[in-house]
């Protein structure tokens, strides 16, 4: 499902008032869509306080995540939320953490080989927009539920 370098790309965002529910549900199935041709991702860290109970499992995986990058020095130490913190790709427990705590950070991004943005959240759930060539974006509506086919609008 590789695109090649011409096949245009379209933005789709998630449409206003959508929940935190949907929000992951589409973040994961268009990380999973999204995974051939996906290179590097990062987040940040949800300000305290931000994230629900049901996604503090996903909270303290980014932690770990980030507590290794500190001890690489890729991080910096700090005693607030780390911002930037990659996300392994090929770790499906990162990429989930990724998926489930993109409705609560203040921003998160992932890019292609070519550094083309496919994917851009943030905002603490208010913003979600997916870069989709016309492939790609009907494998994600396969991917989602039928009541869930309305969550995204072409921009």
């Amino acid at each position: 499902m590789s695109p090649s370098p011409a096949t245009p790309r379209r933005p789709y965002a998630l449409r206003p008032g959508a929940d935190a529910t949907a929000y992951t549900l589409v973040t994961s199935a268009a990380l999973a869509v999204l995974a051939p041709v996906l290179d590097t991702a990062w987040i940040d860290e949800p300000p305290f306080g931000s994230v629900p109970a049901s996604a503090e499992d996903a909270l303290e995986r980014l932690r770990a995540a980030a507590r290794a990058q500190v001890q690489e020095g890729r991080l910096p130490r700090t005693d607030g939320p780390h911002l930037g913190v990659d996300v392994d790709l090929a770790d499906e427990g990162q990429v989930s953490a990724f998926a489930q705590l993109a409705a609560h950070t203040t921003a998160a991004e992932a890019y292609t080989r070519t550094e083309e943005e496919v994917l851009r959240a943030g905002d603490s759930g208010t913003h979600l927009v997916l870069s989709l060539t016309r492939e790609e974006h009907v494998a994600l509506l396969e991917r989602l539920p039928a009541t869930a086919a309305g969550l995204l609008e072409q921009r």
